[in-house]
């Protein structure tokens, strides 16, 4: 016995004033709703056993997780890690030293201080200044090739690397002759 019969449904939408490409609407979205139910109806759920057989895999993560968790410590546990009052130890002489250093720089202890002309200078003759290494030698060096002979002492502070506190510390060290 059916619940509505063909002839049923189709008084049932003349009564309602569907036109016929909202009738095909309608059936496409009873089928689509038929297969959707027809799926869900199939699929298989989950039986007790498969059930037991997460149980088993969640118990077996654990004890690896444990595993290695321990694994992990005692590797930690073998490294060294000082003690709280070996690092306020540490801190307080490396406050000292810091302190104790001079804030001017002060040329090489074997070399007697120079003094070079800037438009002249090379990269071996940069590096023995104090304060210059051998990359913002190069960057002077750069500097120099591609804009030309320095005007002034002043132009440094246009290389990169180079500052009005750290050209004040150069100073001593360096001069201009064209």
């Amino acid at each position: 016995m059916r619940l509505f019969n063909k002839r049923d449904l189709y008084f049932f939408f003349e009564k309602i004033s569907l036109g016929q490409a909202e009738r095909m609407f309608i059936y496409v979205l009873f089928a689509i709703i038929l297969i959707i139910q027809i799926a869900i109806l199939s699929t298989p759920f989950l039986n007790d056993q498969e059930q037991e057989d997460y149980t088993e895999l969640n118990k077996l993560i654990s004890e690896r997780t444990e595993k290695m968790q321990h694994a992990f410590d005692s590797v930690l546990a073998s490294q060294y890690y000082p003690t709280d009052k070996e690092i306020t130890t540490e801190m307080e002489s490396e406050t000292q030293t810091k302190k104790s250093k001079t804030k001017s720089i002060k040329p090489k202890k074997d070399e007697a201080p120079i003094l070079i002309n800037i438009n002249s200078a090379t990269l071996s003759e940069w590096i023995k200044v104090p304060g210059i290494g051998e990359k913002t030698a190069q960057l002077i060096l750069d500097y120099r090739l591609k804009m030309g002979s320095f005007k002034s002492i002043e132009e440094l502070k246009n290389v990169k690397g180079i500052g009005p506190k750290k050209l004040e510390k150069l100073r001593p060290f360096i001069k201009l002759d064209e």
